[in-house]
């Protein structure tokens, strides 16, 4: 775990810094501005492409090194979806034995359709102005989510399923509910958008330039309400905030379940007796318990 929060952070660091260096370098020559590019999703290889004619191969080896990141991630994401959906949504419904024999074919099949869909889907990102605000805020909803449910359970000794079960669906659903309006807000237009200063001072313009007077129609956006001008890098945090809130009172109000003192952080621990924690007894494997049972991994049991 330790490992995979240093690469997170190395990555997004990184990424970071890939986006100061366009900064610096179209800051004064905006590619969306000048018409080069239609979205600013496409700096960055219209910025490969650019240096890619004076260093031989880069081009290249940029489009292979994403093409392979991407198969990667798609083709173990598709498996895993697969065997979700079959675990969970086919194989209670069928009988056992009109899947035997058949479990390959029918995991390959759901790739396959799940794979055709997010084909599809890829056709909707050019009418929503950028892919990066759709997916850090969905993906966000997920994390944060899980995020709080963890909070939740390993912190409050008073939660139980039920508001943890309501916690979480009601955080994505009403999170999810603002950022899809927010989303929709903006790519109207109306959503509130902080970038910083470009302009194409030093674009090479041709010499002839023709200029045709136009009249436009003012149009004014109404300003839109207050949720859904938050930005979708807060959806995380909120939800997780939400899953919390919304769970601690729903297991206020509902039975509370006993808990196992071990599965709890020392923060949920505080207020449990001693005596309770003293019960907790450690046992070796292959070591026989006090009932003559033998314990085939380590494991803590009171």
């Amino acid at each position: 775990m330790a490992l995979q929060c240093f690469g997170m952070v190395a990555v997004n660091a990184f990424c970071a810094f890939i986006g100061v260096i366009l900064y610096a370098r179209y800051r004064n020559c905006d590619p969306v501005m000048a018409g080069d590019v239609r979205r600013y999703d496409q700096i960055l290889p219209f910025f490969i492409m650019e240096i890619g004619k004076k260093v031989p191969g880069l081009s290249g080896i940029f489009i292979a090194g994403i093409f392979s990141a991407t198969l990667s991630t798609l083709s173990s994401s598709f498996n895993t979806l697969s065997a979700t959906i079959y675990g969970d949504l086919i194989a209670p419904c069928i009988s056992r034995e009109a899947l035997k024999g058949k479990e390959c074919w029918i995991l390959r099949l759901i790739v396959v359709i799940t794979g055709g869909l997010c084909t599809c889907l890829t056709f909707l990102v050019e009418y929503m102005g950028g892919i990066l605000p759709f997916v850090t805020a969905f993906v966000g909803l997920v994390y944060g989510v899980l995020t709080g449910l963890f909070i939740l359970g390993l912190t409050f000794r008073r939660a139980n399923a039920k508001g943890a079960f309501y916690g979480s669906v009601t955080s994505f659903i009403f999170i999810g509910t603002i950022a899809a309006i927010g989303q929709w807000y903006s790519i109207q237009g109306a959503g509130v958008d902080f970038r910083k200063p470009m302009s194409v001072a030093d674009c090479p313009v041709p010499v002839n330039i023709t200029i045709v007077p136009t009249t436009h129609a003012e149009y004014t956006h109404s300003k839109p309400f207050v949720l859904f001008r938050i930005s979708f890098w807060y959806n995380s945090v909120l939800c997780t905030l939400m899953v919390i809130i919304v769970g601690m009172l729903v297991s206020c109000l509902t039975k509370t379940e006993s808990v196992d003192p071990t599965l709890l952080s020392h923060i949920g621990r505080k207020g449990v007796s001693k005596g309770k924690l003293s019960t907790i007894k450690t046992y070796a494997v292959g070591m026989k318990d006090e009932s003559g049972h033998t314990y085939n991994f380590q494991r803590n049991v009171c």
